[in-house]
């Protein structure tokens, strides 16, 4: 097994066994030089330094890359399906578009000429691609919360609240609580905190006409396009280290009835299933192909950065399995859905289940919640992951369930609403 350093480097090394342990046992020492040379810096100094690693400047090179070549959209075989969101959205399935606009327009108002400057973009602005997970700044885009006083950051929480799910917002703040708590562990708030997220504005509010949001930051990215009742929330990021506070929080404060779900519809299949689903029962090592594990993003196929990139199906087909067993994956993909208000949830469920036959789920890692696991669900209109991480800011080095990557990915072509403009 290897361990994963705080530059995403990795070295050889045994596995911890740390699996299902209380994450407090792995709180990196305040005078370790892996934090006590960051302590006390600001956000954008932090960047600056990481950004000067010998290590890092690779994968940053490739970032960029990825982030300068045109959008095609995830594929599983290179070449986009045509056709797959044509569909609009009834009428009882619309999106709070009014709601939305006012709240869009309410933050124009109360920013001042510079930061309504920089929350504007273009709705074909390339800056909406930049999005990233890590801790530090990568690109400059927008406004910085921490940077707006707190009315500006409450209009702009506004705008949150009038697009996602009551449940949705409640797992996006929750997530950037536990950012902020994360910042308190390490002794470096000011550069992880419940404010240290970037937002933007696509386009101009308007009730018929597409245009979007956006906020990133670490384990937290959402983007939003909307156009009359049609609403994308994809590409989506969601994730948590740690994913509890208190240390008498005996659950996941965020993800887990997905995982309680995916468990469960693991555990309903027969041998021969199960073989078609479980590409290994180890996190990393050699039953895994080479590559397969990523130093940055762990065995996440379509984080940031991967806007095109080709993901061959694997696993077992949802006409492989019984009828409760389709309902369980079924279920387990709408759970995956929950930023999304009622309306637009029931119509990206459809979207989604249309294809059912084709969507399939593969499976690398434990069978149950004492043990880490990944899984991906994939068929023509959703690619969901779920994995389990090595630390990053905390010590444990092999994957561990208080450490966890979701992302959500529309395939052929719909991330950011492409599809729809």
């Amino acid at each position: 097994m290897e361990r994963r350093d705080l530059d995403g480097e990795r070295e050889a090394h045994g596995g911890d066994g740390a699996g299902r342990a209380d994450y407090r046992d792995f709180l990196i020492p305040r005078d370790d030089p892996r934090v006590a040379s960051f302590r006390g810096m600001g956000a954008r100094e932090f960047a600056t330094e990481r950004k000067k690693h010998p290590m890092g400047k690779p994968v940053l090179a490739r970032w960029q890359e990825l982030y300068d070549e045109p959008f095609r959209g995830v594929t599983a075989g290179g070449a986009p399906i045509p056709g797959l969101y044509d569909e609009r959205a009834a009428a009882e399935d619309a999106a709070p578009v009014g709601a939305m606009v006012a709240a869009a327009e309410g933050v124009l108002a109360i920013l001042d000429d510079e930061e309504r400057t920089r929350w504007c973009y273009p709705l074909d602005a390339p800056e909406r691609r930049g999005w990233s997970n890590p801790e530090f700044i990568l690109h400059d885009i927008g406004l910085r919360l921490e940077e707006v006083d707190d009315a500006k950051r409450e209009a702009l929480a506004g705008l949150v609240r009038a697009t996602l799910s009551p449940a949705g917002v409640d797992a996006v703040q929750t997530l950037m609580r536990l950012n902020g708590h994360l910042g308190e562990l390490t002794g470096m708030p000011r550069v992880m905190n419940e404010a240290s997220y970037h937002t933007a504005l696509y386009g101009t509010p308007s009730e018929t006409s597409p245009w979007g949001w956006q906020l990133f930051g670490h384990h937290v990215a959402v983007n939003v396009l909307v156009r009359g009742g049609d609403l994308v929330v994809a590409p989506l990021f969601l994730g948590a280290e740690p994913n509890r506070i208190a240390a008498d929080d005996t659950e996941d404060l965020v993800f887990d009835r997905r995982q309680e779900l995916a468990l469960a519809l693991l555990g309903s299949f027969d041998d021969t299933q199960r073989r078609a689903v479980v590409a290994s029962d180890q996190m990393e090592g050699p039953e895994l192909p080479d590559g397969r594990v990523n130093p940055l993003d762990g065995r996440t196929l379509a984080g940031a950065f991967q806007d095109n990139r080709v993901v061959p199906y694997e696993g077992l087909a949802a006409s492989a399995m019984t009828p409760a067993q389709r309902e369980r994956l079924v279920e387990l993909i709408d759970e995956h859905l929950v930023l999304l208000p009622d309306g637009p949830r029931r119509a990206r469920l459809r979207s989604i289940t249309a294809h059912l036959d084709e969507t399939r789920i593969t499976w690398i890692g434990g069978s149950d919640r004492t043990q880490p696991f990944y899984f991906r669900i994939q068929g023509p209109t959703v690619l969901v992951e779920f994995d389990h991480h090595s630390g990053v800011w905390l010590d444990n080095e092999a994957p561990a369930t208080f450490h966890i990557h979701t992302t959500l990915r529309l395939p052929n072509g719909n991330d950011y609403g492409r599809a729809l403009l």
